[in-house]
């Protein structure tokens, strides 16, 4: 971040320098176009080349520099006052006997050291690299808030607006709420007018040039970019000063472009327009809408423009690009590489003697020492010989490694970590130590640890040579980057249009390597909605491991490989699929596919990884129960049953045969079914009370026809039968917690057992098939009406027809008040035909818009939690019977081959 805001600050303090220089010389449109390069300086993280003229490497050069803020940043915050410090020194030299009239002169020098010591805290450098990422992403978050915060405030106050006729392609509405109009909206923009706008058609004619102007310029989503821009950096005040300075130019390279779309005799009548509309005022930098507020200074400013007729100086607009140009190759690119001199072979051969080579402070308290194990050297508190415990006295150890055949660095167990690594161009370093929780407690051992840590980085970092890179797991350096995190941040060139890299959180127990989580190009409003997520991959120790995949539901993680110190590489998706709608599942399906096989053939082709399989670990049990679960998930098709016991003790039997179309949610959930539970196995005797319980209890059947595999799960006691067909037998297992006390004696309703692991597969089945005789209406010549009521009772009412206990099952459903688009403004039948594949002149024939309210009522809980949606409210109508809902639906009717058919039904709009 260091490197943009240097690179930033230039063309910010450049651009803002021309300004003067340039208006009313050159095109106003252009002078607010150079605002571009900023953004994107503060946008695009890195630099996209190097240069030896970057700023970054004539800063490097400036050596006084570059020590003035080393030396600021070694600063120390005094950890109390000197005063203090020496009175504790001195009481502890009284205790030991020595009182205070007996001090020698070297004694009071040793007192005054160890005063200063004392009062010595955290440096200006380890408060920044403590506190500084934390404040930074608090600091955007509030940003982002106070951003969300004053956008829904102006969204408020443009409720309930009237709408007029104008002559416009965009919406007008008329409101008394606002002191200036505006344009609003970024997806769907409107244009909102003050009733003083309407004073005069010139006035208004004016007025919607204005705003049209902003509109061609795409001026709301430059303001987003002004806002990304505030929320990232929202501790720079030259950020704050050229998000003002460019929203300006917005306004005068809208003047100019309104005028031209008027006509130049309008310049003059236009600049009339602006004096009387512009209200006086300010408003936020982190507003999205166009409004036309600002000072006395500001209209003195444009009007000024608009009569002077900006006129082009070429020379002068030359003179401009040319600087720009070179500013901006200067500042998005970075320093090259220093090459190899004969200063760093020297430092790099001495770097054991310089790293024993303690300050006097440190020499009293620590002992230095080469170890067998191959570490530069190893750092001990010097204790006496008959110590308590020995092994308390170890700080910490450097270690160098060759790159040539290095594999990752050594098992250290769960006890110890490895931190703060450093390479050159021949070597790893590291240093490892032990976890907190294993050191002696108490002050000085603190102290002397934090001081020998920071003495190692002096001398490592400052080596000539030597940069710091993430501690984790590395590649073959045969590889193009070292780092197996940045090869898997280094997406392939199919998929860097539509996939971005995202930060995701990493425990700090040491549990997880690393992490890299893998997202659709949305926006952030998407994102916020949890649309796009395709996958993340994590690097987990061996205790992370067995937690997850044998201890708790792992339904959507896959374990695909593992490391030679007994890493594992995993892979999590997403569940329950939400995708944008914009793209369609179609895309979102070949990306949540694509990404994982890039992730799996980049993790396989790394030096030290090996494959591995959750089969390898299973026991006898759950390898028996796999290869059933196996057999069914890989057959062509399935027959499911499903046998439900009512309350007078008969039983009901819903079935479905031929299942072929597997959603792969519910064969990961089941492919998991054997290492998400404890299973017992009845080979010799099954007891009486289970054999009757089992008798009056639901049964779920997935099975492969033809007397193949299959699986009979019971509801009450979670219990399975597992055959593997043609006559291999059939086998009784019994399932329960991995751990009893905390899953049923916690949490007992989040116990789901394999019944209700696998219920919810049976259910969307179930609803498939009822839905599928009214998927297609047939086109007779009804009316458009008609037709969408006829789809829609069919859909929703099948609800009222599935099988009792599913997740869609109704006691009541009803669809009303079905109403047909029929007069939709031209931009959105395009955008809309755009989605859908139609042609826009065919509105109304073959596709056309609807929306519907249902009524209903959840036959039971899992029921209304999986109905429940954005528009469902309670049915709030005298009489309505407990427990009614409804909700608002909306969709598309499209003409096929078969038919009339729904595209896109939900709740959430077009």
């Amino acid at each position: 971040m260091k490197s943009i805001l240097i690179t930033s600050s230039i063309l910010i303090l450049l651009i803002a320098a021309l300004r003067p220089l340039l208006r009313g010389r050159i095109d106003p449109r252009i002078q607010y176009a150079l605002w571009l390069a900023a953004a994107l300086r503060l946008l695009l993280p890195g630099s996209l080349f190097t240069s030896a003229y970057s700023a970054l490497a004539l800063l490097e050069r400036a050596d006084r520099g570059a020590e003035i803020v080393e030396t600021i940043g070694q600063t120390s915050i005094p950890a109390q006052s000197y005063d203090s410090a020496r009175a504790q020194v001195v009481e502890e030299y009284r205790r030991q006997g020595v009182p205070e009239a007996q001090l020698t002169p070297s004694d009071l020098m040793a007192i005054d050291t160890q005063a200063r010591e004392l009062m010595r805290g955290p440096t200006l450098a380890e408060l920044a690299a403590k506190y500084a990422r934390p404040v930074w992403l608090g600091g955007a978050a509030l940003m982002a808030l106070w951003f969300a915060a004053v956008n829904w405030k102006l969204r408020r106050r443009l409720r309930g607006v009237r709408r007029i006729e104008a002559d416009c392609p965009l919406p007008v509405y008329v409101t008394d709420t606002l002191p200036s109009p505006c344009l609003c909206g970024t997806l769907r923009p409107r244009i909102y007018v003050t009733p003083a706008a309407l004073d005069g058609p010139d006035r208004l004619r004016h007025v919607l040039a204005h705003e049209l102007t902003h509109y061609r310029h795409k001026d709301p989503w430059w303001a987003l970019v002004r806002c990304a821009c505030l929320c990232l950096y929202w501790f720079d005040p030259l950020v704050w000063w050229a998000a003002a300075l460019s929203r300006r130019d917005c306004e005068l390279a809208c003047d100019e472009g309104a005028i031209r779309a008027l006509g130049e005799e309008e310049r003059i009548p236009y600049g009339r327009t602006l004096v009387g509309m512009i209200a006086a005022g300010r408003t936020s930098l982190l507003q999205t809408a166009t409004t036309m507020t600002g000072g006395k200074r500001r209209v003195r400013e444009r009007v000024k423009l608009i009569a002077r007729r900006p006129k082009t100086v070429i020379a002068l607009a030359l003179a401009a690009a040319l600087l720009v140009g070179c500013a901006v190759g200067c500042t998005f690119s970075g320093a090259p590489e220093t090459p190899l001199d004969a200063q760093r072979e020297p430092q790099l051969l001495d770097l054991p003697s310089r790293l024993n080579d303690l300050p006097e402070e440190l020499a009293a308290k620590v002992s230095t020492q080469d170890t067998e194990s191959g570490a530069l050297t190893t750092y001990r508190l010097a204790v006496p010989a008959d110590w308590e415990n020995p092994a308390f006295a170890y700080i910490l150890s450097v270690y160098s490694f060759q790159k040539e055949g290095f594999r990752g660095w050594p098992a250290g167990g769960e006890d110890s970590l490895w931190e703060m690594a450093a390479q050159s161009d021949t070597h790893y370093y590291a240093v490892h130590r032990w976890r907190e929780e294993l050191y002696p407690s108490g002050y000085e051992y603190w102290d002397v640890h934090r001081a020998v840590r920071q003495y190692v980085e002096k001398v490592l970092f400052s080596t000539e040579g030597v940069e710091q890179i993430e501690p984790g797991f590395y590649l073959n350096p045969a590889q193009p980057a070292y780092s197996l995190q940045a090869r898997l941040r280094d997406l392939p060139a199919e998929l860097q249009s539509d996939v971005v890299i995202r930060e995701v959180d990493i425990p700090e127990d040491g549990s997880t390597r690393f992490a890299v989580s893998y997202w659709m190009k949305l926006s952030e409003e998407e994102w916020d909605a949890g649309a796009g997520h395709l996958a993340n991959v994590y690097l987990w120790s061996e205790t992370a491991f067995r937690s997850a995949f044998y201890e708790g539901d792992h339904s959507g993680m896959t374990c695909f490989a593992r490391t030679d110190d007994h890493y594992y590489f995993v892979i999590t998706q997403p569940t329950s699929a939400a995708y944008p709608r914009d793209a369609g599942p179609e895309r979102y399906q070949e990306l949540f596919d694509a990404v994982p096989e890039f992730v799996r053939e980049t993790v396989l082709a790394a030096q030290g990884v090996e494959p591995f399989d959750t089969e390898d670990a299973l026991t006898p049990t759950q390898a028996d129960i796999r290869s059933v679960t196996d057999a069914i998930a890989n057959a062509p098709s399935l027959n499911m049953a499903l046998t439900v016991k009512q309350d007078d003790g008969t039983s009901a039997a819903y079935i479905r045969r031929d299942v072929t179309d597997y959603d792969s949610y519910w064969v990961r959930r089941l492919n998991t079914l054997a290492v998400d539970f404890e299973w017992e196995a009845f080979t010799d005797h099954i007891p009486d009370e289970l054999l009757k319980s089992m008798q009056q209890d639901s049964a779920l059947t997935i099975s492969v026809p033809n007397g193949g595999p299959a699986l009979i799960l019971h509801q009450r006691d979670d219990v399975i039968w597992a055959s593997h067909g043609d006559g291999k037998g059939t086998t009784l297992y019994q399932a329960s917690p991995h751990n009893p006390e905390e899953t049923l004696g916690t949490h007992p309703f989040l116990w789901p057992g394999p019944y209700g692991k696998l219920r919810g597969w049976f259910d969307e089945v179930d609803i498939a098939a009822l839905r599928a005789p009214s998927a297609f209406i047939p086109d007779d010549g009804q009316s458009h009406e008609e037709i969408a009521r006829a789809w829609a009772e069919g859909w929703e009412g099948a609800m009222a027809k599935a099988a009792p206990g599913g997740r869609y099952t109704c006691t009541y459903v009803d669809v009303r008040d079905v109403q047909v688009e029929t007069d939709w403004p031209e931009n959105s039948r395009r955008s809309s035909a755009q989605r859908l594949g139609q042609a826009v002149e065919d509105f109304g024939k073959t596709w056309f818009p609807f929306g519907y309210q249902t009524v209903f009522i959840p036959e039971n809980g899992n029921a209304m939690n999986q109905l429940m949606a954005g528009s469902t409210e309670e049915y709030a109508v005298d009489g309505a019977p407990d427990r009614m809902l409804h909700a608002g639906r909306v969709g598309y009717m499209i003409l096929t081959d078969q038919g009339w058919t729904c595209w896109e039904p939900g709740c959430t709009g077009w």
